[in-house]
């Protein structure tokens, strides 16, 4: 269940901006986000993945709970903690946009020649590595 307001407003502002640009991965570092997350029933079907820049994609996550209710909101809330903290030994500190946007571009920089950085769903989805490694717990932003 979704409500109405300003933060859905911003939300699909930067996703009608992003296909007004019509944008394909090349040059640019940008990052492939579900326009209705997969959690909350949306599909890995090309209507409804957009590719964000970071900065971009970090906002949206952050606007995402602010526009759903009950378990859809506690799915967004979770998901928002996935991208914007990380761990340390006593402390739990937030990254941040400028830092998240950072760290992203420094390791699809890193991996750009490293195929090994993707694996094949068994439906041939293309995934990437260090999502799977990040929500295993076993790759930390800090």
């Amino acid at each position: 269940m979704t409500l109405i307001n300003e933060s859905s407003k911003q939300y699909f502002s930067i996703i009608e901006e992003a296909k007004i640009e019509n944008r394909i991965k090349g040059n640019r570092y940008y990052e492939r986000h579900h326009i209705i997350p997969r959690s909350l029933g949306g599909s890995d079907k090309n209507e409804n993945i957009i590719l964000l820049t970071p900065e971009e994609h970090y906002e949206c996550h952050g606007l995402l709970p602010d526009f759903c209710e009950g378990q859809s909101k506690h799915k967004m809330i979770k998901a928002w903690h996935l991208i914007n903290y990380t761990r340390n030994i006593d402390t739990l500190d937030i990254i941040g946009p400028e830092k998240y946007a950072k760290l992203k571009r420094e390791y699809a920089e890193i991996n750009s020649s490293d195929q090994k950085a993707f694996y094949k769903t068994p439906d041939g989805i293309l995934k990437a590595k260090e999502h799977s490694l990040r929500l295993k717990g076993f790759l930390r932003f800090g």
